[in-house]
């Protein structure tokens, strides 16, 4: 049993370390989000798959909190069309990327 607990806490020490690495990506994506014009159907479905991805990967290490708030943005994705979709996709993404850029660091 203490094998199991020993090998986990491995596994989250890895998955931290990639933080800097997702922080980054998100940041990517938040530049690439201009408030003067709504997203593309292209860039809206590779943010909603990393996504996907990411809250995936941080509900399965614990990170329930982290996770709702991706799932939050896939739902903002998913409901909203038109220029303001950025307005409203912004707080949510920087909230994200800065947790992460916290958490790593």
């Amino acid at each position: 049993m203490l094998q199991d607990s020993i090998q986990v806490q491995k596994l989250k020490r890895a998955y931290r370390a990639s933080f800097t690495e997702k922080s980054a990506e998100l940041s990517k994506v938040i530049d690439r989000l201009d408030a003067n014009s709504p997203p593309s159907d292209e860039l809206l479905q590779k943010i909603g798959e990393y996504l996907h991805k990411l809250a995936g990967s941080l509900a399965m290490y614990g990170y329930l909190e982290q996770a709702e708030t991706a799932q939050l943005v896939m739902n903002i994705i998913a409901s909203k069309t038109g220029p303001t979709l950025c307005i409203e996709l912004k707080p949510s993404l920087c909230e994200l990327r800065d947790w992460l850029y916290q958490e790593a660091n």
